[in-house]
């Protein structure tokens, strides 16, 4: 393995810190990095969806451009191409939820902060909260100019998979707040959708659980015609690893997960000619960013390659990759500058 290079690819403004990225090409050749930009805190309202973009295989980044900001606080933001469109996914909390956050860890804000941050707050109505509350998604044929967000009912940090039949297939979470606006409110687990044509998606099939384990996060990847390979972040007695399930039948139907004793998460996967590439974060010392290399499709790992090893804290990671035009590999990711209170999206190119 050899790093070529590593920068920033955006900075928050006015100090504001960026969160959870995701990155895909677009039909013109261009490189497009989505994140939740304008953040106060990990957790803070004024989250929103900004992108931006590389003419350049990733050397410069155009100033991020906010896409969604509604008044509550969207967080992931997933991007990918589908049949020349491209596809981006968010979600956003309630206001009950930020009052909880802001009582369980009062220590990350100022006193004014507080202050502010409760007057916002009690700004947003309960038909405000109503809606704009979802998990959502948008299609834009330009990458650049978004229709109008509609609601589905899972969310993943890094969004759908575009299939070889033309379907595109998202596993996810169960939204939490989707008794709010569905006839048919979904358990606490995970689910996948699929849809044609982007506006009409399959009811929702349950995926497997992982006994001993909480799953959140899935991200997929297809390794051939039919074969799924969906990889998720699991959590067990304080445990952070990535578990593996597939599905041979087009997604109808995933076998029992299994362990890959990763200590990290979540994981996303990306391919680079015949190697699947799986990223991930370490969220214990020694911080940093991560990867592995599967030769088979997933059934084996070569050993874990360090992108980065100098993280300040537990609160970076969401690595997103994809393939540059001379084989090398743009990964994305949130991490702390060196004295940096909140982080900004950094980036490294490396070859296997």
């Amino acid at each position: 393995m050899k790093i070529i290079r590593q920068g920033t690819a955006v900075r928050g403004i006015g100090g504001k810190g960026c969160y959870w990225p995701s990155v895909a090409r677009l039909n013109d050749g261009r490189i497009v990095l989505s994140y939740s930009g304008g953040r106060l805190n990990h957790i803070c309202p004024f989250g929103r969806v900004e992108i931006s973009y590389s003419s350049d295989e990733g050397k410069h980044w155009s100033m991020g451009i906010p896409v969604l900001d509604t008044p509550l606080d969207e967080r992931d933001a997933g991007i990918i191409f589908w049949k020349g469109r491209t596809v981006l996914t968010t979600f956003n909390n309630t206001v009950d939820f930020q009052r909880k956050c802001l009582k369980k860890w009062p220590e990350t804000w100022t006193d004014n902060e507080i202050i502010f941050l409760n007057s916002y707050l009690n700004c947003i109505t309960p038909e405000i909260e109503k809606e704009n509350l979802g998990s959502l998604v948008s299609f834009s044929s330009d990458g650049e100019h978004f229709e109008s967000f509609h609601r589905v009912p899972v969310t993943s940090p890094h969004g759908p998979l575009p299939l070889s039949d033309g379907r595109l297939f998202y596993a996810g979470k169960a939204f939490s707040g989707n008794q709010s606006w569905t006839d048919t409110p979904l358990g606490n687990g995970l689910y996948t959708i699929f849809t044609d044509d982007g506006k009409h998606w399959s009811a929702p099939s349950a995926l497997p659980e992982a006994i001993g384990f909480s799953l959140y996060e899935p991200f997929a990847i297809e390794c051939e015609k039919g074969h799924i390979l969906l990889s998720v972040r699991a959590h067990k007695e304080g445990e952070l690893t990535v578990l593996l399930s597939d599905s041979f039948d087009g997604g109808k139907s995933f076998s029992p997960f299994r362990p890959t004793g990763i200590c990290g998460s979540p994981p996303h996967l990306c391919r680079q000619g015949d190697n699947l590439i799986l990223t991930y974060g370490r969220r214990i010392p020694p911080y940093g960013i991560r990867a592995r290399i599967s030769f088979n499709n997933g059934l084996s790992w070569e050993p874990e390659i360090s992108l980065r090893q100098d993280g300040l804290d537990w609160d970076l990671g969401y690595p997103a990759s994809v393939a540059l035009s001379d084989g090398s590999l743009l990964t994305v990711y949130y991490i702390k500058p060196m004295g940096g209170k909140l982080p900004e999206i950094q980036y490294t190119v490396w070859t296997i």
